[in-house]
């Protein structure tokens, strides 16, 4: 399970803001930021997938392991 606050965290150490973030992973500003401000659960599939290689998160961490 990976939530807003891990988000919010992996985007810090790599520095970037929510906008580029979200440029990065296809995705709003607004959407970004509302992950992180509500600590909200990341369970899309395809969105776990875009942050992990946006971010260089670990598999453990953001929670499954690709089968492709």
């Amino acid at each position: 399970m990976f939530t807003g606050k891990q988000l919010r965290e992996y985007r810090r150490r790599r520095h970037l803001t929510q906008k580029q973030l979200g440029k990065a992973v296809c995705m709003s500003r607004d959407a970004i930021a509302k992950i992180e401000l509500y600590n909200r659960v990341i369970s899309d599939i395809q969105t776990l997938k875009a942050l992990q290689k946006a971010l260089n998160i670990p598999y453990d961490v953001i929670g499954f392991i690709p089968l492709d």
